[in-house]
């Protein structure tokens, strides 16, 4: 390396001296920027107990642009509260056992928490051990986290929730996973109890004129994968005469919201028959 540095010009020389130093003065500029932000955060957390988001991947994973994490949340929360009192006439602080199906690192967990208040019991659970692992140690006041595996059972014991919802779970599922979480949902419901689960519905124009979705009224495909999830979290899509068809042998069918959530996503009520 020595040979070829002396053999290149002395301007060359130079030029790669000024670059050599400013990566290394931008490297611990970006070093000092990383340690002083822990810093902030645990002083932040230790001395004014605030409840900080969860680092960049983990938000990434669950909902994409990094920026609009917690106001998405935000966004989300209202936007099932304001459905779920459309169809069912119920709010969500009629609850006080509260379940949220595919947790994740809290996305919408938190903002749930801040509208139940602190007398409510609010349960999450995901497949997601890494996320679970952070949410537990970071969010321990607002809910009870815990990994569930891939198919049922969960831990909990029959009858424990009068309310579940799920965001972005049953619209990636195959359809045999599909049924089994249907039936654990069920046994977990009290008798009365309210669902609320967010599918891709028929408002996806890009597979409404799939033969097997017209045909079956369901169809699940690849969409590609996402870093730290498993190989089958694809793509389901289902039509709403499906929804009547199938998801009553398990539940009373309330309601479809369409486009309820982000405009994008429908949201199914549904009851187990008291």
């Amino acid at each position: 390396m020595r040979f070829f540095w002396k053999l290149a010009p002395k301007g060359v020389r130079e030029r790669l001296r000024t670059y050599i130093s400013m990566n290394h003065s931008a490297r611990d500029a970006i070093g000092s920027l990383e340690a002083r932000q822990r810093q902030i955060e645990t002083i932040l957390q230790k001395e004014h107990g605030l409840i900080l988001p969860p680092p960049r991947h983990l938000q990434e994973r669950v909902d994409g642009p990094y920026i609009n994490f917690i106001a998405h949340g935000y966004s989300l929360r209202d936007e099932l509260c304001q459905h779920l009192t459309e169809v069912t006439g119920k709010r969500l602080t009629d609850f006080t056992t509260v379940l949220d199906f595919g947790c994740g690192c809290g996305r919408v967990t938190r903002p749930v928490r801040w509208m139940l208040g602190p007398s409510a019991n609010l349960d999450g659970i995901d497949i997601d051990p890494e996320a679970i692992a952070w949410a537990s140690e970071n969010y321990k006041g607002i809910a009870e986290f815990r990994v569930c595996p891939a198919m049922p059972p969960t831990p909990f014991a029959d009858a424990t929730f009068d309310f579940i919802y799920g965001i972005s779970v049953f619209s990636h599922l195959p359809e045999d996973m599909q049924f089994a979480w249907l039936a654990e949902l069920r046994r977990i419901a009290k008798p009365g109890a309210y669902l609320a689960l967010s599918t891709h519905g028929e408002n996806h124009s890009e597979w409404v004129n799939e033969p097997a979705l017209r045909a079956k009224g369901f169809l699940y495909r690849a969409s590609g994968t996402t870093a730290g999830l498993p190989d089958f979290y694809q793509g389901a899509y289902h039509t709403p005469e499906y929804i009547h068809r199938e998801w009553v042998k398990y539940f009373d069918v309330l309601g479809i919201a369409v486009r309820a959530l982000d405009d994008w996503q429908d949201i199914v009520f549904i009851r187990r028959p008291a």
